[in-house]
């Protein structure tokens, strides 16, 4: 049974959620270079010595929103194996612009520029987690003859990955004008049909 916690635990997580929150708002609102982490702190009503507590920088925040998103996607997920390959892809992939759709077109169009200005690793954001779960349903495919034999596993797990940056990045040249999710659901079907053998 876990221990109950204190309330100075819970003051310390409800000032790093806070401070995580602020910053959301902020950068989506004037974007990521145009906030400093003396207004995250005074939005925030704490010291800057209490941000250096939860945070080593404002990149550490951006960092710390886009794991959590990760996480959000992949931990306590339950797939459902007994679908085909094809429909484990198209349940991956729905869930993924389900959650892009979510956090909406500015939230999206101010992160995806951050993810190219700081060049962040994978592993970091633990976007790692995509290309393992887009292997795994592409290996499936392989194994039991949806998809060619010949496929060659990394590129299509890249190639996947491109497609679906691509939309956002048209969804937020939109200005989401159109569901990411219907549209970009249409798109990996597209794609299907490009890797399912179909003798």
């Amino acid at each position: 049974m876990k221990k109950a916690l204190n309330k100075r635990e819970l003051q310390s997580i409800e000032t790093k959620n806070k401070l995580l929150e602020t910053s959301i708002k902020l950068i989506v609102n004037k974007g990521y270079d145009n906030v400093s982490i003396n207004e995250i702190c005074a939005a925030c009503n704490v010291a800057k010595g209490t941000f250096y507590t939860y945070f080593t920088s404002k990149k550490e925040i951006a960092v710390k929103i886009l794991s959590d998103i990760n996480d959000n996607l992949f931990l306590n997920r339950t797939w459902n194996y007994a679908l085909s390959a094809s429909e484990q892809l198209l349940e991956y992939s729905g869930i993924y612009l389900k959650e892009i759709e979510n956090q909406g077109v500015d939230f999206t169009r101010v992160f995806l520029s951050i993810i190219i200005q700081e060049k962040f690793n994978g592993q970091t954001v633990k976007a790692h987690l995509h290309q393992i779960r887009i292997r795994e349903i592409l290996e499936l495919g392989i194994k039991n003859g949806e998809f060619h034999n010949e496929l060659d596993i990394p590129m299509q797990s890249e190639y996947l990955n491109m497609y679906i940056f691509g939309l956002m990045m048209n969804w937020c040249m939109a200005n989401g004008s159109y569901s990411i999710m219907d549209e970009g659901l249409k798109a990996v079907r597209f794609y299907l049909r490009s890797i399912q053998n179909l003798n």
